[in-house]
């Protein structure tokens, strides 16, 4: 799902074209589309469901999980009333049903405590211009040093084939 992925217009339109001021933002309509799908009750309807952030880094998600939550649970009046039916704050029906993919996000893998290392996939976008490729191994290598084995293996491999259902080899993941 590229929900939002660019903009209001709901078309899907290359990256490349944006101006920088509306590159460096460009997570506002993903945020946007994910809190709509959150506050819209969708996973109330659906609990199951995985929705996804896929191509807009990560570190942008603790600020964002905190603002949903504190709306939720101090400014209830813009929800409408609306509580879900889980009981859940946004940010654990972010941890609970969402996940999200960095390329080179440096950052955000710091900030891995805060999103929830279950929640985060890294990519290397292979084959578009964002792409890491030929230096995703070496750079995974350098995003994820100093993280523990167990963050690292799940951050670049495991979180994805739980997700998808796909087996991984018996090497190191890395």
């Amino acid at each position: 799902m590229r929900a939002g992925a660019a903009g209001p217009s709901n078309t899907i339109a290359s990256t490349t074209a944006l101006s920088p001021a509306a590159r460096s933002v460009n997570d506002y309509w993903v945020r946007l589309s994910l809190a709509e799908i959150i506050f819209g009750a969708v996973f109330d309807r659906f609990p199951r469901l995985r929705v996804g952030s896929v191509e807009h880094e990560i570190a942008w998600i603790p600020h964002w999980l905190r603002n949903m939550d504190f709306v939720y649970e101090r400014r209830q009046f813009l929800t409408g009333g609306w509580r879900s039916a889980s009981g859940q704050r946004p940010s654990d029906l972010f941890r609970s049903n969402m996940f999200a993919t960095f390329i080179e996000d440096d950052l955000g893998v710091e900030l891995r405590s805060h999103i929830g290392v279950e929640n985060m996939l890294w990519g290397n976008d292979f084959p578009h211009t964002e792409s890491s490729w030929p230096d995703s191994q070496k750079l995974v290598g350098q995003l994820l040093q100093g993280v523990s084995e167990a963050d690292a293996r799940s951050i670049s491999s495991s979180n994805t084939s739980r997700l998808f259902g796909i087996g991984i080899g018996s090497g190191r993941e890395r």
